[in-house]
């Protein structure tokens, strides 16, 4: 029993002590497996990321086309529109200002009238 404790301890001195390449005993090679079984999970992991961010990249491009494309319409379509409205507010203006010419007319005879009606009054 002496003697086979002595030979385990030994072996765990010169384990702690020696510099084994990976993989060269069965103590380093569970962890050799660990991390290159956590090292394909994360390439994995990363390659999935770089095809999603390809996929971004490419929605975010439609995206910008359509914005485009419907900044393009709005123009279109605006266009007609705001000349429309112009040619109203033309109108409305053109409206107003003969309104404009008949109040001063109506002013104009109001005030020859009232002038009349003063003469008239005058006369009885």
């Amino acid at each position: 029993m002496q003697q086979e404790l002595n030979k385990l301890q030994h072996e765990v001195h010169r384990l702690e002590n020696t510099t084994a390449e990976i993989g060269d005993d069965i103590v380093s090679w569970c962890p050799v497996q660990a991390v290159i079984v956590r090292y394909s999970e994360l390439r994995r992991q990363l390659d999935r990321m770089k095809k999603d961010h390809i996929q971004s990249d490419a929605a975010r491009e439609d995206l910008k086309l359509k914005v485009q494309q419907q900044e393009e319409e709005i123009q279109t379509i605006q266009q007609p529109n705001d000349d429309l409205m112009l040619i109203q507010l033309k109108d409305e203006v053109d409206v107003l200002a003969k309104s404009n010419n008949k109040l001063k007319d109506c002013t104009i005879q109001l005030e020859t009238y009232m002038k009349r009606l003063e003469e008239y009054n005058d006369l009885f």
